[in-house]
């Protein structure tokens, strides 16, 4: 079983910092109205990848990952916990900081 790896914000900003090989994990639904900003902050720390778990979205969540090159997997259930250890479980990064 994958072992999961939550770290802390802060942790996780630093981390990038000092150049770690870091995965930030967004779980979205239906997020257009806050993603954009989400993911402005997050690409500034320069992780090795945004990695985002969409729960069925309806509204422009989908095109504002595509614009920003973000890779995207899709949670077929309704769980917030599901899509957290998805993207855990997918991650490229040694560290992951899931938002």
């Amino acid at each position: 079983m994958t072992t999961l790896l939550l770290t802390l914000i802060s942790f996780a900003s630093t981390a990038c910092e000092e150049n770690l090989d870091v995965s930030v994990i967004i779980p979205t639904r239906n997020s257009a109205l806050t993603l954009e900003r989400c993911l402005k902050s997050v690409t500034r720390e320069s992780p090795k990848e945004i990695l985002a778990v969409d729960i069925k979205s309806t509204d422009q969540t989908l095109n504002i990952l595509k614009r920003y090159g973000t890779r995207v997997l899709v949670n077929p259930s309704n769980s917030l916990g599901y899509s957290r250890q998805l993207g855990v479980e997918d991650a490229k990064g040694k560290l992951c900081n899931v938002r």
